[in-house]
């Protein structure tokens, strides 16, 4: 997450900023070592970049602009092949401990702008509104398994430390590691190689801005390397916050302006003065450094708890269940989450803990965490082999963390988890240990443990016949229907438009020459509601020893969100199945026989239903 303004300070700093070239720096770094060039990529800051900030960036509105994000990535990733640069991509896998106040403050912080953009929808302000960069949580999620069809190395964290001190001892450890590719300041306090901004990258020239730490340091801030870690802690950064550094930095100034390069100024005399080094093992300089910040002795170890984030030759092993499973189980679930094949389920089993970002929601529905939870419980109950006992089910207990508003007026506070129990599956004969289905079962055994956990109408032959860009679309779709004890979720022109989008088959050209859709509250809260409908459905085939590829979760196979706002336009105006479908015939066709699939033994299968009050030509004969 890094440190507050330190970027804009190493800019102006002459020598510590310079544009380089990816190539040059990385052959260079070839024929000194040997080794076949690697550029180590911080994935979760790399990827909201590429969608929403690059050159020819993609609209964050619309939900997933899919297809073309996928295209776009193949391409970036053919530029550094054909130069012969291996990329490696590693992503946060777990929150760390320390940093979990940080990470709920800021998920919270973000409800102010997620109003603001629908206050912006309801003003008909649409550039404003399609220029907006609120980037779908969904979107890492998705990425690693674009990556990995890619053919690229990606890996996610499996430690109880911070995804950039992982990212940094990998780069230390692997001697093929030329430079790191990040926009993230703390990378600048690491002891690690050299760091590649990801905000200049210029992907055509493979050109962008290398980071000089030692210059950084002694030219600008005449410090020594060694003390950066001390400078970040008392800037403020995850650990030591700002607001609990506000009087002293107010102290540190004394009226001076402009305010922060005062600060800057009199924190780097200080630190020169008092000779502060940094070291965090040092008790008499953390209770000095304490008390001359915070005015006491007691928060010494909060001082030592921020140096210690910036080690980065960590020997923290990897997280442990915390409940007895088999150790071939135990073994598969770690190497899955390690190599991004497991997503959901490695924190659940390690530290029972589910958490989901802030998402494109005004309220005014039912929240997509809320739609989903069933569907999560019932997986915790199969994990944790406690779906059928009562008194099991209220022995375990799961830690969600998940943004959302609870009414018109609150959101939901992240920093207080909610205590969810498992639910039992709805045949209770069917006990069985996860270690079990995952290796002792039938593929159709597997298939109808995911189709109980998602307790759907479909039924479970023709879930299993599914093809693969419509076995996804279908558990969701027939869940917002029908999946819930509730009314459906979805109104039967919404699900038309649903399935005419998946119908259509475009390609990223053909997405790209939409002319920009109309952006709707509405719609945006269907296409958010959807897209996270895709991690509970990756969830259940995980717990379930994946009876299907992930590769069927994958959403461009099967939704684009501007496609779908451009339909969902179209069908208010002209609800007809050949609006839209384009008045195409093999669309048409598609839709046709999508449409009785993801409806089936739902109020709106058209066997029960009166399609033709909703659409003006349907005619499914």
């Amino acid at each position: 997450m890094g440190v507050k303004g330190l970027l804009s300070l190493i800019q102006k700093c002459p020598g510590a900023c310079e544009l380089v070239s990816i190539e040059e720096i990385a052959n260079d770094h070839k024929q000194r070592s040997g080794c076949h060039p690697v550029l180590a990529v911080d994935g979760s800051n790399f990827i909201p970049w590429f969608y929403a900030y690059r050159k020819d960036c993609l609209e964050c509105i619309y939900g997933g602009q899919w297809i073309q994000f996928k295209e776009a990535l193949e391409s970036f990733v053919l530029t550094f092949k054909n130069k012969g640069i291996r990329l490696v991509f590693i992503f946060d896998g777990t929150i760390c401990e320390e940093k979990l106040t940080e990470w709920a403050k800021r998920r919270m912080d973000k409800y102010e702008e997620i109003a603001s953009i629908f206050n912006d929808i309801s003003q008909n302000r649409q550039e404003k509104v399609r220029s907006n960069k609120h980037v779908s949580p969904a979107l890492k999620l998705l990425a690693k398994f674009a990556l990995k069809k890619l053919g690229i190395e990606v890996y996610q964290t499996d430690k109880q430390v911070d995804a950039d001190n992982y990212i940094a001892d990998y780069a230390n450890k692997n001697e093929e590691v030329f430079a790191i590719l990040s926009n993230d300041s703390d990378f600048i306090i690491l002891d690690t190689k050299p760091v590649l901004s990801t905000n200049d990258l210029q992907i055509g020239q493979l050109e962008t801005f290398k980071y000089d730490k030692y210059c950084f340091a002694e030219r600008s801030l005449e410090l020594s390397p060694n003390q950066l870690p001390l400078f970040a802690c008392l800037m403020g950064n995850d650990y030591v916050s700002f607001e609990n550094l506000k009087r002293f930095h107010q102290r540190l100034v004394k009226g001076e302006r402009p305010f922060n390069v005062a600060k800057v100024k009199n924190l780097c005399k200080l630190i020169t003065r008092k000779k502060w080094t940094g070291d965090f093992k040092n008790k008499r300089e953390l209770s000095s450094i304490s008390c001359e910040v915070f005015g006491n002795e007691n928060e010494s170890d909060l001082i030592k708890s921020g140096l210690e984030s910036y080690i980065v030759d960590n020997v923290a092993i990897p997280l442990k269940f915390c409940m007895k499973m088999r150790p071939d189980f135990e073994k598969a679930v770690h190497d899955r989450h390690f190599n991004c094949s497991n997503v959901c389920i490695y924190n659940l089993l390690c530290k029972k803990e589910y958490g989901s970002s802030e998402v494109l929601e005004n309220g005014s529905k039912r929240p997509s965490a809320l739609v989903y939870r069933e569907i999560r419980q019932r997986c915790y109950g199969l994990l944790f082999n406690c779906f059928v006992e009562p008194n099991d089910e209220k022995s375990i207990v799961i830690e969600e963390r998940c943004w959302y508003k609870k009414n018109q007026n609150e959101d939901n506070n992240l920093k207080e988890p909610e205590k969810i129990s498992p639910l039992p599956l709805r045949d209770a004969s069917e006990i069985i240990r996860v270690e079990d289905l995952w290796f002792n079962c039938t593929e159709r055994r597997r298939f109808e443990f995911f189709w109980n956990i998602l307790q759907i109408p479909m039924q479970c032959d023709l879930l299993m016949t599914l093809v693969e860009d419509q076995l996804a679309l279908s558990c969701i779709l027939n869940y917002l229907i029908g999946g819930r004890k509730s009314d459906p979720l979805l109104e039967p022109l919404d699900v038309a438009v649903f399935v005419a989008q998946a119908a259509w088959k475009p390609s990223s050209n053909d997405i790209k020459q939409l002319e920009n859709p109309q952006v709707l509250a509405s719609a945006v809260n269907l296409s958010t509601l959807f897209i996270n409908g895709i991690e509970p459905v990756l969830m259940a085939l995980e717990t379930c020893g994946f009876p299907s590829p992930y590769k069927y979760a994958l959403p461009w196979q099967f939704f684009d969100g501007k496609l779908f706002h451009f339909l969902y336009n179209e069908a208010k105006r002209h609800p007809r199945v050949r609006v839209l479908c384009n008045n195409q015939e093999e669309i048409i066709e598609r839709f046709y026989q999508l449409l009785p699939v993801v409806t089936n033994g739902t109020r709106y299968d058209p066997s029960r239903f009166e399609w033709s009050k909703i659409l003006k030509d349907f005619d499914l004969e």
